[in-house]
């Protein structure tokens, strides 16, 4: 069960990674829709990946999954925030806000 659980998150992790670099892509103006179909799909599993944590788990194997869970949260915050702040006309994809 460990094994499958490490397979599952370290799938997860990668595609998290393609899905990061499909984010700058957006956020920088090279492509024009932001990924948000696969944004939605990776939650998904993501949540329900996270659901079926098992108390039988190792310290270890806890530890790896909890740490991706936290890595994917601060993804998912900063491309939450980037895309809500170009839906409320703050920014641009290709423009970087401005700071005071």
């Amino acid at each position: 069960m460990a094994e499958n659980i490490k397979k599952k998150i370290t799938e997860l992790n990668g595609r998290l990674i393609d899905l990061d670099m499909k984010f700058n892509l957006y956020f920088s103006g090279i492509e024009k829709l932001p990924p948000v179909k696969e944004f939605d799909q990776l939650k998904r599993e993501v949540s329900s990946s996270v659901k079926a944590k098992s108390i039988l788990m190792s310290v270890g194997m806890l530890f790896f999954v909890n740490s991706f869970h936290q890595r994917f949260s601060s993804y998912r915050a900063k491309w939450e925030k980037k895309l809500r702040d170009i839906e409320e006309g703050r920014a641009k994809p290709g423009k970087r806000l401005k700071t005071l």
